[in-house]
């Protein structure tokens, strides 16, 4: 088993424990929707570009996109440059 590269979990799952929490707080029928939204805007997003809003109801501090210098697009060298 040592060719399986190692697993993590995946990018939206403190989204997804969220919700699950929001179940068991109060009146599921308002607490859900909002930490239901945002697993949707997450697992929606492209990775790298996760919702940066905090938690509802888990006691983690809010995620926060790696600030990652941009490329700069290199000009193609072409028949006539």
């Amino acid at each position: 088993l040592e060719h399986y590269p190692e697993t993590k979990p995946h990018r939206c799952n403190d989204r997804l424990e969220d919700v699950i929490q929001s179940l068991f707080e109060g009146n599921p029928f308002l607490r859900v929707p909002p930490a239901y939204r945002m697993l949707r805007k997450c697992i929606a997003s492209k990775p790298g570009e996760e919702p940066e809003e905090p938690y509802l109801f888990l006691d983690l501090p809010a995620p926060v996109r790696s600030k990652t210098p941009e490329k700069k697009a290199e000009k193609k060298k072409g028949w006539f440059s």
